[in-house]
């Protein structure tokens, strides 16, 4: 974490871009499951070692626990776009060693990886965690699509997490406060009830839990 926040304050003072690879490995779990821990070591060991392979000197590597690793880029270009590419190709770069065989115990086994990439410089958010955290939502990201690919932080993606945490903050809030109504609709085919659907809404349960009714479904009018 400390390598990290000099890299970012480097970075500001010299005007130039860095870029934060959040490198988790797809289905690892199932390495330690089916062949067990010290395959599983003997694998991590390996990929800590093509990592190293594939950036420079003054570049770092850290693995975070588990199957997690993080790739620190300094000195890219000052102009993002720029700086965009050199990470892509680090980052393409690790998808494909990665995706090589491993001589394990019970044979060659291949394996992939996700990565999040998050660019940093003299305009980026200041704070000690702010490149290590928009890399690990981008990852998920590539994690969502199917691994074995790479995905670059959006800042949208911070606006969707920030909303449904609030969401959900304010669900526990009216959970609590016991503020949902229960309502039952009649359906009705041709002429003729056949059923009844049930559905749940919050009532109000405060200013911020009210502007949520803008967000409901409403039951449709049927025939």
């Amino acid at each position: 974490m400390d390598r990290m926040q000099q890299a970012v304050a480097s970075s500001a003072r010299h005007h130039c871009s860095g870029a934060m690879l959040f490198v988790d490995l797809d289905h690892f779990k199932e390495v330690n499951d089916i062949c067990g821990h010290a395959d599983g070591d003997r694998m991590l060991l390996e990929v800590a070692k093509r990592l190293a392979a594939c950036v420079r000197a003054g570049d770092t590597i850290a693995r975070l626990g588990g199957d997690e690793f993080v790739v620190l880029l300094e000195d890219l270009s000052e102009n993002a776009m720029e700086a965009g590419t050199q990470a892509k190709l680090v980052a393409e770069k690790i998808l494909s060693i990665l995706a090589q065989p491993y001589l394990l115990s019970e044979g060659p086994r291949h394996g992939s990886a996700s990565v999040g990439v998050a660019l940093f410089g003299s305009d980026a958010e200041m704070s000690r965690d702010g490149p290590l955290s928009r890399a690990d939502l981008a990852m998920y990201q590539a994690k969502a699509v199917g691994g074995n690919t790479l995905r670059f932080f959006d800042p949208q993606m911070q606006v969707v997490v920030a909303a449904r945490a609030t969401l959900e903050a304010d669900l526990r809030l009216a959970l609590d406060a016991k503020s949902f109504v229960l309502f039952y609709q009649t359906q009705v085919c041709g002429q003729r009830i056949c059923g009844v659907e049930h559905w749940c809404a919050g009532a109000t349960h405060s200013a911020v839990w009210c502007r949520r009714w803008s967000s409901l479904a409403w039951p449709k009018k049927r025939g």
